[in-house]
């Protein structure tokens, strides 16, 4: 395992962190006023 193996690792982890903040934002975006008046 060289260093390109490494540095691959650690951009495809930060690529799917990036992606999961995406998608949270969005999703709370798209159903947090839905959810809200559910709860209220």
């Amino acid at each position: 395992m060289d260093i390109f193996d490494v540095l691959t690792l650690i951009g495809g982890l930060c690529l799917f962190l990036f992606g999961m903040n995406l998608m949270g934002d969005a999703l709370e975006r798209s159903a947090g006023s839905k959810l809200e008046i559910m709860i209220g």
